[in-house]
């Protein structure tokens, strides 16, 4: 079922073309029009997806069919039920595919060019015991990744047992996997849905199925904030076809800032566990992630606190980093 839904959405033309022709406002209207639709099924109708109307014949130029059948596919994405092989809840898919648009019509001014740095700072929670509440660490990652993909980070805080935490660390460019990638490997992945999910349902592994091995893979490349724009466009639109991904009920994040959640359930293969992405609704940037039990109660947070472009890496950092290979 999965491959003929891939071969289904693999008609829609991409998203520079879409976007060329069907500007980003035209494309949320379209989107407002089809949730506003009443998509309920009639008492003897079974089947998933309500079969489409037959369109009346127009006299149209091409690009009026690229608009028609760009709006189908996002109908046919949007309506599918939680849970379905084919992708997210509808109104998660309805969510992700507005901070989809978002993330592609972004400038790169957040990306390091030569010289520069990409800077974060990533504050970290997690229980040892959360069931009891006992026993929590708390760190903040401050990071500094030149273009090349080397980085620099320093760690602080304190762990489990009351111990203080203060390292220095450089990292080598990183690699291509999705969890240590380098800019030159995220730069080579595909920016076409249909063909980055088949990557990525081809190469991320460690997870207990495909679809969460995914979610965390998107997790992982959109993290650092060193996807590029189209990247990452089409890492959220992956997400949209994803099964077992809903909208959290979470709408801040530990700062109290606005953020939309994306939850991955899969009550089959991970009854007690609850895993989460937290987006920022006006830039479609990730920014931070949860991971809690089923009840709700979390036992690891991850929050970026500020993220930006240095023009430098601070020469304390440089001075005691210890190479990492």
């Amino acid at each position: 079922m999965n491959d003929v839904l891939d071969d289904l959405a693999a008609l829609r033309p991409g998203v520079a073309t879409i976007e060329r022709l069907w500007t980003p406002q035209q494309q949320a209207d379209t989107l407002a029009a089809v949730l506003a639709h009443d998509r309920r099924p009639a008492a003897r109708d079974h089947r998933l997806i309500r079969p489409p109307r037959r369109a009346q014949r127009r006299r149209r130029a091409a690009g009026a069919a690229i608009v028609a059948i760009a709006a189908a596919v996002v109908s046919f994405q949007v309506v599918l039920p939680h849970g379905s092989p084919g992708g997210a809840a509808p109104a998660a898919a309805a969510a992700l595919e507005g901070l989809a648009i978002t993330a592609a019509a972004s400038a790169p001014a957040d990306l390091a060019g030569p010289g520069q740095f990409r800077h974060l700072v990533v504050q970290t929670w997690q229980a040892d015991m959360p069931d009891r509440g006992v026993a929590e660490t708390r760190q903040t990652f401050e990071s500094w990744t030149a273009a090349d993909g080397r980085s620099w980070r320093r760690n602080y805080g304190q762990d489990s047992t009351g111990h203080k935490i203060d390292q220095y660390l450089a990292f080598p460019p990183g690699g291509d996997q999705t969890f240590s990638a380098s800019p030159a490997y995220l730069a080579s992945l595909p920016t076409e849905t249909t063909a980055l999910r088949r990557y990525l349902r081809s190469h991320a592994s460690g997870s207990t199925s495909r679809d969460e091995a995914v979610f965390v893979a998107v997790g992982d490349m959109l993290r650092s904030g060193i996807a590029p724009p189209k990247l990452r466009a089409a890492a959220i639109r992956v997400l949209e076809r994803t099964p077992h991904v809903g909208i959290g009920a979470t709408h801040t994040d530990s700062l109290g800032r606005p953020v939309i959640r994306f939850d991955f359930i899969d009550n089959n293969r991970r009854a007690n566990e609850i895993q989460s992405l937290l987006f920022d609704p006006k830039t479609a940037s990730l920014v931070g992630a949860i991971e809690s039990y089923a009840s709700g109660q979390p036992w690891f947070t991850s929050t970026t606190v500020s993220s930006g472009v240095a023009s430098s890496v601070p020469p304390q950092v440089l001075a005691r980093a210890q190479k990492v290979n």
